[in-house]
């Protein structure tokens, strides 16, 4: 499994992690054919979610999400390589994993995950002229992900998906992970 790990040279320094999973994309496609839960963000121009932040019932379906059946394989891939990138003690553990969907001129507004240790994405579909993902760790750091490719990054770093024109919908699912204690038994 190829690794890249893209780091800035600045104070504070963003590091992402990035592998390429195509094993998961048959079934992670599936997941946004006719999602119910997928709606409109808060804000008019921004993209379609199945995370809602101020709603208890879509962040157990986000929860429930990474429980499914047909999830785990997916799950414990995003947790090797947590693993891998943490190169420590801990366990990681996926706290969140939602789907995002964006069309031509829809953009993710700057944010970031806190109390969360890593955050992440996994590109499902990009189409082609579709914007990378922007870090701001002060200067602008932009990846351009590939379809099955999967980002890992510290919650605390602030991204956005900027808005851009092109034909088609990017899809990706997103999740948050935090490290639990390895405890010897």
């Amino acid at each position: 499994m190829p690794v890249k790990l893209f780091e800035s040279e600045h104070f504070y320094m963003t590091t992402v992690y990035q592998t390429s999973l195509p094993e998961h994309l048959a079934v992670t496609t599936a997941w946004f054919a006719d999602n119910p839960n997928l709606k409109r963000g808060v804000l008019e121009d921004s993209h379609l979610t199945t995370l809602n932040q101020y709603s208890r019932t879509e962040i157990k379906i986000n929860q429930d999400f990474a429980n499914r059946a047909d999830a785990q394989p997916f799950v414990q891939s995003i947790q090797q390589s947590a693993k891998q990138f943490l190169n420590g003690p801990g366990r990681p553990f996926i706290t969140g994993l939602w789907l995002n969907e964006m069309r031509t001129g829809e953009h993710h507004y700057p944010h970031h995950h806190l109390g969360c240790y890593y955050a992440g994405c996994y590109y499902v579909e990009v189409p082609e002229g579709a914007s990378g993902i922007t870090f701001y760790d002060p200067v602008n750091q932009i990846i351009d992900p590939n379809v099955g490719d999967l980002l890992l990054w510290r919650g605390i770093h602030f991204h956005e998906v900027p808005k851009s024109n092109f034909l088609g919908t990017r899809r990706s699912i997103a999740f948050n992970i935090v490290i639990a204690p390895e405890l010897e038994v």
